[in-house]
């Protein structure tokens, strides 16, 4: 398990720094956590970017309802 978790930390590690500077030092820890685990789904085949976009509409739509 321990190597598995290894493996995550390093796949992390190198698509952080693939990010460039720009985006690494503009971006707050989460974003970048959030934006490379989406950049790796999308690399590896699990999901394509069309069904981030609209997952990601679909939960702003449900915010917006939720603070109205």
């Amino acid at each position: 398990m321990a190597s598995l978790r290894q493996g995550h930390a390093e796949i992390r590690r190198r698509m952080e720094n693939d990010l460039g500077a720009t985006q690494y030092y503009g971006l707050p820890y989460y974003a970048r956590w959030i934006t490379t685990a989406a950049r790796v789904l999308v690399e590896k085949g699990i999901v394509t970017t069309d069904e981030l976009g609209r997952k990601v509409d679909e939960i702003r739509t449900r915010r917006r309802e939720e603070l109205s």
